[in-house]
């Protein structure tokens, strides 16, 4: 067994250890690693090099003293040991018993009200998924959350009363996310959803399933906004500030709205009505007929009453107003924003298009919009 998968194994046995914690180890480069299991442990500075040879003596030693004494010493003391005798850098060590010890860390991290994770260590946990999300090219999506009319519910019911109304709305969200997703109190009467390896769609289903939640159980809305990484965002501050903005216009749009920050919004030409538009996955199915609303002359919008995944490739077929001509062909789903109860709008890239003088008709068709405008 390799030194790392040693390690991570006597970890995974290790009681003292946060199991949040050792998620985020096995996704650290070995540059991270080495240093943050043994911070575990002792609060020393070090770097990578000094760590890993560290590791390999603490290894040694371990083995050494479970073939000596039965019951075998643990991994703390080992640790201990070596520190204090071998390398001497420390020298008055501080005992504390270790639920005393977790609980102090626990209050550390945790929402003292809702006992979800605080804002504090939201910005941790921020930077380690971004790390393993451009590591292993998976998506990472940021769910801002802001209940509606929380402050009527302060200003009539009273402090306490809000404060129940917040406990109970942090164990909905709570129930909903999968064992990977983390929940902060971002802030009063918001809260942040951390989603790893879920992109726009699978946050988009997930406020739709907390919606339908929190009216039936709570009779309380929320508004949303939603930014996700490498398809709007690219670092800690863009992914906050895009999920923010998206909040804010949510907001702005009136009570219960959720909202996707998209950078690149490309101006489509509205039309005065729908048109028929026609989409199936790839080779998959039946068509379903759609409402067409409005198009570039790289791609258009269309309306779904389910979302379709980011990079999704569709069969398509539609008619312009005043094209005699169908147009058949392939697109590629690149936008994807929340209308309204179950409506979708969905944007598409053309990939490629039949007949041949599908693109020429569709610029002339755009020519003639320009000149009525």
């Amino acid at each position: 067994m390799d030194r790392r998968k040693k390690i991570t194994s006597l970890l995974e046995k290790n009681k003292a250890v946060n199991k949040l914690f050792l998620k985020s180890l096995r996704s650290m480069e070995d540059e991270k690693f080495y240093i943050e299991s043994l911070n575990i442990f002792v609060d020393i500075e070090t770097k990578y090099k000094e760590a890993y040879k560290d590791w390999g003596k603490i290894l040694e030693s371990y083995n050494l003293m479970k073939g000596k004494f039965d019951p075998p010493p643990s991994l703390s003391v080992v640790i201990l040991h070596y520190f204090m005798d071998n390398k001497k850098m420390i020298s008055h060590p501080f005992i504390m018993d270790y639920f005393s010890y977790n609980n102090l860390k626990k209050n550390a991290i945790h929402d003292f009200l809702t006992g979800v994770y605080n804002r504090a260590f939201f910005h941790q946990i921020m930077r380690i998924e971004l790390d393993r999300a451009h590591r292993y090219r998976t998506f990472l999506t940021l769910v801002l959350v802001d209940l509606d009319d929380f402050k009527q519910i302060n200003d009539t019911q009273g402090h306490s009363a809000g404060d129940a109304v917040l406990q109970q709305f942090a164990d909905l969200l709570r129930n909903e996310l999968r064992g990977a997703d983390y929940l902060f109190r971002y802030g009063g009467d918001e809260f942040a959803m951390l989603l790893p390896e879920t992109d726009i769609n699978g946050a988009l289903l997930l406020c739709e399933r907390l919606t339908v939640s929190s009216r039936n159980k709570m009779k309380i809305g929320f508004s949303s906004g939603i930014s996700s990484y490498k398809i709007d965002a690219f670092g800690e501050k863009e992914l906050i500030e895009h999920a923010d903005t998206a909040l804010y216009q949510a907001k702005r749009n009136g009570k219960g709205d959720v909202v996707t920050f998209l950078k690149e919004r490309r101006r489509f030409y509205r039309l005065g009505k729908t048109f028929e538009f026609l989409y199936r996955f790839q080779g998959v199915g039946d068509f379903i007929m759609s409402d067409g609303r409005n198009f570039s002359e790289t791609g258009l919008l269309f309306s779904a009453e389910l979302p379709i995944n980011l990079d999704q490739l569709l069969d398509i077929s539609f008619r312009l107003p005043n094209l005699d001509e169908r147009i058949s062909g392939h697109g590629k789903v690149v936008r994807i924003e929340k209308m309204g109860d179950s409506l979708f709008e969905i944007g598409i890239d053309f990939m490629d298009l039949i007949p041949d003088t599908a693109r020429e008709s569709i610029k002339e068709f755009i020519s003639v919009l320009k000149s009525d405008h």
